[in-house]
């Protein structure tokens, strides 16, 4: 699994190790050239970093993150969510635009974080958004 940067670096994903920085964390994606493909069950993102984004949620995982919390699912979804483009709910974000479960650089529902977050760095493909993440630049980066 690899992505080639503009100026012909291979990203080899496959060498990744999270150095838990939690910038993945602080990404904030703009949702308007987002793509669902129904085929596939997959986001696609055409997004720009800085701009509030939306970290999905599903009707299998609020649930599980409502009880986690030791909430009533509709308690959680009223505290922490939004509409987001779509039918869909996303994380609210703190004023800095970071996931309003990230403290002291820590993910507060690490065991029940949704599958976008799961899924970091792998679902993802554009340089910018592989970039911010320590990690990648640790283990992956490859000259070509």
């Amino acid at each position: 699994m690899s992505v080639h940067t503009k100026n012909k670096t291979e990203i080899d994903l496959t060498k990744f190790r999270c150095v838990k920085c939690g910038n993945c964390c602080r990404l904030a994606w703009s949702s308007d050239k987002l793509r669902f493909s129904k085929s596939r069950h997959k986001i696609f993102w055409g997004s720009r970093y800085g701009e509030p984004g939306c970290v999905y949620v599903t009707r299998r995982e609020i649930p599980e993150i409502a009880k986690f919390l030791k909430l009533k699912v509709n308690d959680f979804v009223e505290r922490f969510t939004r509409f987001a483009p779509k039918p869909y709910l996303s994380l609210i974000e703190k004023k800095d635009k970071s996931c309003v479960f990230l403290k002291d650089n820590r993910c507060q529902i690490y065991k029940v974080r949704p599958g976008q977050c799961r899924n970091y760095p792998f679902n993802w493909s554009r340089e910018e958004t592989l970039m911010t993440c320590e990690g990648v630049k640790k283990y992956c980066l490859n000259d070509t």
